[in-house]
């Protein structure tokens, strides 16, 4: 490591998941190094190698600098992208963590365009994020996008806010991961690995870290190039409703079995209200729920009723693969 990366306090961390990445990890990273204060250590890169079987783990290899650290899982297994953020937020050395989806692009100066603001807003500041530029799909799934990761600026240039205060906050995911600067000592609290089965490891975050003594800042000002491809998670969510619907139940029982009282009461009713849509449209009645359940569900959450619950949800996850299979055999 050189004398710069050894002496100089390192501000911002960005943690990077890569699974099966070799076709986008190059650009990544070096979008990464790119950054004012990458050269003089005050901004280091993680990436995490998930078990990938293509050549991402050589072309990390290839791109080897000082400032990037490429870690793997114990055996090198894949683990997922919410362990393996996690592996990247205990192992990072900023007081600031950046996230970056290793199929995005940063834009120039995005991280010190984000930093100076933090600095003239104020210390209570725990999260910023802003727009993005979609790329990769047609140009109405962009245009929907970009309008999406812009909602909570509310068409301001810049925009301080309680998300738990912000109506659709928990019914949404309204932030893009590839945007966001986060403090460390949030993340440590609010980016643990949750068993999920739908990956909204993003949205379950923010919701955890709003839980947090402290403020959002959104700038209107896009922050990084969002990739859209058939192997995207965003991609899925646009195919089907029904995924969609999904992952919003897969956030409320998370929420539930690991969020504050206030916040299992304030999820309670949607998951219920969630639960009875899927059960219309699989036509069945096993994931209907009663009023009873409802009350057990929003005043208790216990782990035994969370459990029963995402039974259901891996019972629905095995209808919807099924389903799938065919809409592509009948045609849409």
């Amino acid at each position: 490591m050189s004398e710069n990366c050894e002496t100089t306090r390192v501000r911002v961390s960005v943690v990077t998941a890569a699974y099966n990445a070799e076709a986008f990890i190059a650009e990544a990273v070096e979008s990464v190094t790119a950054q004012s204060g990458f050269e003089r250590g005050e901004v280091e890169h993680l990436v995490i190698d998930d078990g990938s079987s293509d050549g991402t783990a050589s072309l990390l290899e290839s791109l080897a600098r000082p400032g990037l650290r490429v870690l793997r899982h114990e055996g090198g297994v894949n683990r997922g992208v919410a362990a393996s953020r996690w592996l990247g937020v205990e192992a990072a050395r900023g007081e600031w963590l950046a996230l970056l989806d290793a199929d995005d692009v940063y834009l120039p100066d995005r991280l010190t365009t984000q930093l100076q603001k933090v600095d003239g807003v104020g210390e209570d500041i725990i999260l910023v994020h802003g727009a993005a530029e979609p790329f990769g799909s047609d140009i109405e799934t962009c245009e929907n996008f970009r309008r999406m990761f812009r909602k909570a600026g509310r068409g301001k240039p810049e925009r301080v806010y309680k998300p738990l205060d912000e109506p659709g906050f928990l019914r949404h995911n309204v932030i893009c991961a590839s945007s966001v600067l986060i403090r460390r000592h949030i993340a440590l609290r609010s980016m643990r690995p949750h068993p999920q089965v739908f990956q909204v490891e993003d949205w379950i975050a923010w919701t955890l870290a709003a839980e947090c003594s402290g403020r959002f800042l959104y700038l209107d000002q896009p922050a990084v190039r969002y990739r859209m491809h058939e192997a995207s998670a965003t991609s899925r969510v646009i195919e089907s409703g029904v995924w969609d619907l999904h992952s919003q139940l897969e956030h409320g029982l998370t929420l539930m079995a690991v969020g504050s009282e206030a916040l299992k009461r304030r999820v309670s009713g949607r998951v219920m209200e969630l639960m009875f849509r899927l059960s219309k449209v699989y036509g069945g009645d096993r994931f209907e729920a009663s009023a009873g359940d409802a009350f057990l569900i929003g005043d208790q959450a216990d782990s035994a009723e969370v459990a029963r619950l995402r039974e259901r949800v891996h019972l629905l996850e095995r209808r919807l693969s099924l389903w799938r299979r065919l809409k592509r055999v009948v045609g849409r």
